[in-house]
């Protein structure tokens, strides 16, 4: 008979993890099994011979003893916070191809990496980037700290992106926690709680996880892939998983159980106008900079008012219209757009007017050609606006003619 964990352990964890000294159920007694080692003595072997055999391919990834480029791992995985997989690839490589290193990175204008960036949309995460790179080349002499906490003190790098940079471009001994990982980690160690929860538990566990193998950055690698392919949020294929003779959650039937499932809170709705003005004369549109707003900051858009929960055209318009002068031939759009971010969802309702006389306009606004609208790195949201609108500006490889569209 093998006992290994009950309330005694989780008190232990707890009194790590500062959580309340309650009981909290973390794995069972094991009895009745051929299993000699406590959880985690074996995980690494198991899933590295898995890992082995059943790896993906990325662009960014090397396999040990080779290790991947710093700098690519620091891009993919900023790229990679929000997005999925396949759509990153196609963005790391041009990425790359146009700021083929570090240096080159922190010498481009904002501007540029903006255009790079552009359909990947959490633009703060490219602005993070950039300064990432000038920050390490001008106080790291070019070189990206090797340690968590130097790391952890530059731009966008939180708690799991220091660690995962750590662990693959390093080969250090650490784990950094995404939700993939926890999953797997979690109906491993047959941890009752939610994600957040389980978070909080996993540090004092790790060192059984960690120091049975010297390839730390391809266990980093290993149970992220597991994660995505096997440990399913939904319907895991615990069967073919090289980790089911320990996995306890598996052996008591609680797979689907972990982690557990949260209630969400319903997500804020925000409403605002946005407002498109057409230069006849100039063939330009009026654009502004983002630059004092605390969503898509420092990036060209259509003029909009302050988004609220209130939804007022009236008063919507009286705080718009102020800002902007001369407008004419005012019409509103039939179509809204609507748009969700991270912790809200918005709708826009579009207004439109046709400048006949040209005039002057001052920061933070511009007239922008028509033929240089798709050379903006606009955010997904005005690309919504400009559909919207009907506003068709010629594409970068195409010689078709201009057309606006006008309501």
């Amino acid at each position: 008979m093998t006992v290994f964990g009950g309330y005694i352990f989780a008190k232990r964890c707890n009194r790590v993890a500062n959580w309340p000294k309650r009981r909290v159920k973390i794995f069972h007694v094991r009895t009745n099994d051929s299993m000699t080692n406590a959880p985690g003595d074996n995980l690494s072997e198991n899933l590295l011979k898995w890992y082995d055999l059943n790896k993906r391919r990325f662009p960014w990834r090397s396999f040990y003893p080779a290790l991947s480029d710093p700098y690519h791992v620091v891009v993919s995985e900023m790229m990679l916070q929000q997005t999925t997989v396949t759509t990153v690839i196609p963005y790391f490589l041009r990425f790359i191809e146009r700021f083929q290193t570090l240096e080159d990175l922190a010498k481009a204008k904002q501007e540029s990496v903006y255009a790079q960036w552009q359909g990947l949309g959490y633009y703060r995460r490219a602005r993070f980037l950039h300064s990432f790179a000038q920050i390490v080349m001008n106080k790291h002499q070019g070189q990206i700290p090797q340690d968590e906490h130097t790391l952890r003190s530059l731009p966008g790098m939180g708690p799991y992106t220091s660690k995962a940079v750590c662990a693959i471009a390093f080969n250090k001994p650490t784990i950094g926690l995404d939700g993939n990982i926890i999953r797997v980690l979690g109906r491993y160690f047959h941890i009752e709680l939610s994600g957040q929860g389980i978070a909080k538990i996993l540090p004092p566990l790790l060192s059984s996880v960690i120091f049975t193998t010297k390839r730390f950055c391809d266990l980093q690698q290993a149970l992220m892939d597991l994660g995505s392919s096997l440990c399913t949020p939904r319907s895991p294929s615990c069967e073919a998983c090289p980790l089911n003779k320990e996995c306890l959650a598996f052996l008591h039937g609680a797979q689907a159980d972990i982690p557990v499932k949260t209630i969400k809170k319903p997500i804020p709705h925000k409403y605002g106008v946005a407002f498109v003005m057409l230069n006849k004369v100039k063939d330009s549109v009026l654009l502004e900079f983002r630059e004092n707003h605390s969503l898509l900051q420092n990036l060209w858009g259509f003029p909009t008012n302050a988004w609220s929960s209130e939804q007022s055209q009236e008063q919507m318009m009286s705080d718009l219209v102020p800002s902007l002068t001369r407008i004419e031939d005012l019409k509103l759009l039939p179509i809204a757009v609507t748009h969700t971010f991270t912790h809200f969802k918005l709708t826009l309702t579009v207004y439109q007017a046709l400048c006949l006389h040209s005039f002057a306009v001052e920061a933070p606004y511009s007239w922008v050609p028509l033929d240089q609208l798709n050379k903006l790195a606009l955010p997904t949201l005005m690309r919504k606006i400009q559909k919207a609108a009907g506003i068709h500006a010629r594409d970068r490889s195409c010689d078709a003619p201009l057309r606006v569209d006008i309501f």
